[in-house]
């Protein structure tokens, strides 16, 4: 159903067997809430939740009445298994569900079946439906039907809207005209001012960041020399005590050689005597 058309009307029985349609309720504003089905969980927390919120809603004006399938016997035993005080009505052929647009495909553990849809209409003096919610959570859907119906006898929120407003969007509905800003441009020459004011106060600094950055390079470059220095001084040191190793150990071996040779001497000697002596005994 299109929001701004006038709401079906119907003539269905309660679990008393007694008949309702629109006219039968006087307050304001009348809820009309679609469910899928007689004492089952999610139908049974928000049949319970309307009952316990019916003196509320009746003093501020506004009507409720249930509709699903099933018959007067099945709604007998809901309410009285919940002690419900809501006005429920059956719709047998599910004609009222249809002319509401609520009836149709649903799946439910990978099956396809036809059902009612929990939807919830709010219908105005005039009968004209105001509001069409159609994503409707079994808890908690009392205080957000409730707050918009205060919204729109308030005049807060437009006579026909398909917009869901909770409680908490209803206070944000009234918003703050937006403050133009107005940006004033500045004349060429002061932006020639303000670009030279920059120039100036930029070199400076960097003036000072180079003289900054030279004593660093001059000491680099001064130690390169000293370190090249320090390095030729410690291998020419290195030649030399490798140089004066080798003149040393030549000199050790001359006199070894030196050694040697008298020794070589003194047993020739020693060989020729032995052999003179032989030859004199002989």
């Amino acid at each position: 159903m299109l929001v701004g058309q006038p709401a079906p009307n119907f003539s269905l029985a309660d679990k008393d067997g007694r008949p309702h349609s629109l006219n039968s309720f006087s307050h304001p504003y009348l809820v009309i809430y679609f469910y899928p089905k007689d004492d089952t969980p999610g139908c049974s927390i928000e049949a319970k939740e309307f009952s316990d919120a019916l003196n509320d809603l009746s003093a501020s004006g506004i009507g409720v009445v249930g509709i699903s399938g099933g018959t007067n016997e099945t709604k007998a035993k809901f309410c009285s298994k919940l002690n419900l005080t809501v006005t429920l009505l059956s719709d047998t052929d599910f004609s009222v569900a249809k002319a509401y647009g609520v009836f149709g495909p649903k799946k439910y553990m990978g099956k396809t079946y036809e059902g009612i849809f929990r939807h919830t209409f709010v219908l105005d003096k005039s009968r004209k439906i105001i509001k069409h919610f159609t994503e409707v959570s079994p808890e908690n859907h009392v205080p957000e039907v409730k707050a918009f119906v205060l919204a729109h006898a308030s005049g807060a929120i437009p006579e026909e809207t398909r917009e869901e407003l909770s409680p908490t969007k209803l206070k944000r509905t009234t918003k703050k005209p937006m403050k133009k800003t107005t940006t004033t441009k500045k004349p060429a020459a002061a932006k020639k001012e303000v670009t030279a004011k920059k120039t100036s106060a930029t070199t400076p600094a960097k003036k000072v960041a180079k003289a900054k950055a030279t004593p660093k390079k001059a000491v680099k470059k001064a130690t390169k020399p000293a370190a090249k220095k320090a390095t030729a001084a410690k291998k020419t040191t290195a030649k030399k005590t490798t140089a004066a190793k080798k003149t040393v150990a030549k000199k050790t071996t001359v006199k070894k050689k030196a050694t040697k040779k008298p020794v070589v001497k003194k047993v020739a000697k020693k060989v020729v005597k032995k052999a003179v002596k032989k030859a004199t005994k002989k």
